[in-house]
């Protein structure tokens, strides 16, 4: 940590962090908001999630998002309350892939928050 968020850098073309030991119930219109930075040029990333009837990151349980990859901080919305395999499940793991770059790119996280849809 380092001024306020959390810095890495790649060792491999497919990084991630996960978390987890949740327990929140998907709703439809759910936003996972990222404010995040990395270098190297633009990303393409991925939020991936596991539900207590189908733990683990699964493909067909994730949801893309792009990085300008100019390692400005920026606010990425993805819409995980959009997805079928989302809306009415219990969350119980979240893996953030933070891009499909090379190695050495420096990624720095500074926020992620659930903004929750009303029930």
């Amino acid at each position: 940590l380092a001024e306020g968020t959390l810095r890495t850098v790649t060792t491999g073309t497919d990084p991630y962090l996960s978390r987890e030991g949740l327990f929140v119930e998907g709703r439809k219109g759910d936003v996972l908001v990222l404010r995040i930075s990395c270098s190297g040029g633009a990303q393409s990333g991925s939020v991936f999630w596991g539900t207590e009837h189908e733990p683990g990151s699964a493909a067909q349980r994730q949801v893309g998002f792009e990085l300008k990859g100019d390692a400005t901080l920026e606010e990425v919305r993805v819409p995980v309350g959009a997805h079928p395999q989302w809306a009415g499940q219990a969350i119980t793991s979240v893996r953030i892939d933070p891009g499909s770059g090379a190695a050495g790119v420096q990624i720095r996280i500074a926020a992620v928050r659930l903004e929750r849809a009303a029930p």
